[in-house]
């Protein structure tokens, strides 16, 4: 139920085409899944590691259910394409509470990106963030 990468791009891409203040109204919130830390991490175990996926993507759909766009960026991350108001920091730390994040042992990370000012740069950011 994750939008594609290709999808988030084209959201983001509509927002350069409005320029101005719509890209700095907007941020990205990225959740990775730790790599190591359980058997979904052995080469043939897909199906945990999408349904691990799968879980971050619903927490975060949970937390940002408006119109925001929540997808997947390779295999380990969820993006969220989300307004930035004054809500957004006590929704980014609802959101690594669902999914235990930030625990040093191995939990979930969640952090804020800026959207890049232009096109070509939020192309490599988004590919950068779906290899990590």
């Amino acid at each position: 139920g994750l939008s594609s990468q290709a999808h988030l791009r084209s959201r983001l891409a509509e927002l350069h085409r409005l320029g101005g203040d719509a890209l700095g109204a907007h941020a990205l919130v990225v959740c990775s899944v730790p790599v190591g830390d359980d058997p979904s991490d052995d080469v043939g175990d897909h199906f945990t590691r999408a349904m691990r996926l799968a879980r971050a993507g619903e927490s975060a759909r949970t937390v940002f259910a408006r119109d925001e766009t929540v997808a997947r960026l390779g295999n380990r991350r969820v993006a969220v394409l989300t307004r930035r108001d004054t809500m957004l920091g006590r929704r980014v730390g609802l959101l690594r509470t669902l999914l235990g994040g930030d625990d040093p042992s191995g939990g979930v990370r969640v952090w804020i990106e800026g959207v890049p000012s232009s096109d070509e740069v939020t192309g490599m950011l988004l590919d950068d963030l779906a290899r990590g």
